[in-house]
């Protein structure tokens, strides 16, 4: 549980005047309970979880979206015979006869009216710590599969990264093909000319009338006929 939860409780509960948190060493096993209080242990407090129960809730395809109230029942979190949890101690707060009140006086009603309806503070306590445990268990399930999701993203992007590479360095060497292909096509060109030349030349001497064709202009690449 973490510790900063944990010292929240621990303050609540002093304040209240109704228990006190502890946790058990040599020292304090052999502490007495103190008039206003009663010392309890946090393994006392402590709620065996249902593991395996939710992990098969963190793997289901949405499970960011797993409402915690699913965790809690998941993990075998449940209300004492009398009722009370901390759903019904949040509702209770939040009804008008706690709320807007200064912390004192909530802090002394409460108290009153869980002793009233014989409501055990560290029932109370032991849920929420129980629900903490619930989505910090859950929490580290979805963890796992979030990292698992992002091992499998990170492949993907790699082979494509690999992909793009591997498709550029085609690209160049189509690109350097084509720069070879063309340079020899104009020096193929230039021989072509050298020959007409020569053969016009030829046959000048025979016939007035020219009848060997010389293009000295290279063809453009966008009129191949």
């Amino acid at each position: 549980m973490p510790m900063g939860l944990l010292h929240a409780l621990q303050d609540v509960a002093n304040h209240v005047g109704l228990i006190k948190v502890i946790s058990v060493t040599e020292e304090t096993q052999t502490t007495t309970h103190v008039t206003t209080t009663r010392t309890v242990t946090l393994s006392e407090l402590t709620t065996e979880l249902q593991g395996e129960e939710m992990r098969t809730l963190a793997e289901m395809p949405a499970e960011l979206s797993v409402a915690f109230e699913q965790v809690f029942a998941a993990a075998g979190v449940k209300a004492a015979a009398h009722g009370w949890d901390l759903g019904k101690l949040e509702q209770t707060l939040a009804s008008p006869e706690f709320k807007d009140k200064p912390h004192a006086e909530i802090q002394k009603a409460l108290a009153a009216l869980l002793a009233a309806q014989k409501v055990p503070v560290e029932d109370l306590v032991k849920d929420a710590m129980a629900r903490d445990q619930a989505i910090d268990a859950f929490g580290k399930f979805v963890h796992q599969k979030v990292l698992a999701r992002k091992a499998i993203r990170a492949k993907k992007v790699t082979d494509i990264e690999n992909q793009i590479a591997d498709l550029r360095s085609q690209a160049n060497e189509l690109q350097q093909e084509d720069k070879a292909d063309h340079e020899l096509w104009v020096r193929w060109w230039a021989r072509k000319l050298a020959c007409e030349k020569q053969m016009a030349a030829s046959v000048s001497s025979l016939l007035d009338k020219p009848v060997v064709t010389i293009d000295e202009a290279l063809p453009s690449d966008n009129n191949l006929g």
